[in-house]
């Protein structure tokens, strides 16, 4: 065999594997797309008629019984589903799963926590974090202060 028929052969043996390690590369794409971001969050107790946060906080008086978690995002991708997770920090309970459908590559969106009728949140710490595909990119607190004043009456 001549050196140029094993240079042949060797080219037909690892050809294929070359491009086999190429595939990941080719399937993503020679730059890597952007990174989905949450790029923004704000909490309030109010939210106007165009769904813009009213003063911002994370600091809830008692009594609290709806808190609104207005956030922005970047990167995104129609159809893309986000989960916003509230949880109630000092005992470790998870309240509640709110789903948001993307609509487009970047926007903003309001998710709330709602108490029942006669209820209110009790004093303490919480959190809410937004996960993508299982990770979560983004988390923010706040907090319900106890009630300062009397004892509520049964009257």
């Amino acid at each position: 065999m001549t050196r140029v028929e094993r240079w042949l052969c060797y080219a037909a043996i690892l050809l294929p594997f070359l491009f086999l390690s190429w595939i990941p590369v080719l399937e993503r794409g020679f730059f890597p797309s952007p990174v989905f971001e949450i790029s923004e969050v704000k909490l309030c107790l109010n939210i106007d008629q165009n769904r813009k946060p009213e003063e911002a906080t994370s600091v809830f008086p008692a009594g609290t019984k709806k808190i609104y978690c207005w956030f922005s995002w970047k990167q995104g991708r129609p159809g893309a589903k986000i989960i916003s997770r509230w949880y109630y920090s000092d005992q470790n309970i998870h309240i509640l799963d709110v789903p948001v459908a993307l609509t487009r590559n970047s926007g903003e969106g309001v998710v709330s926590l709602v108490m029942p009728e006669g209820k209110v949140l009790p004093s303490g710490s919480y959190g809410v974090e937004f996960e993508l595909r299982g990770k979560v990119i983004r988390t923010t607190r706040f907090v319900v202060l106890p009630n300062q004043g009397k004892p509520l009456s049964n009257n």
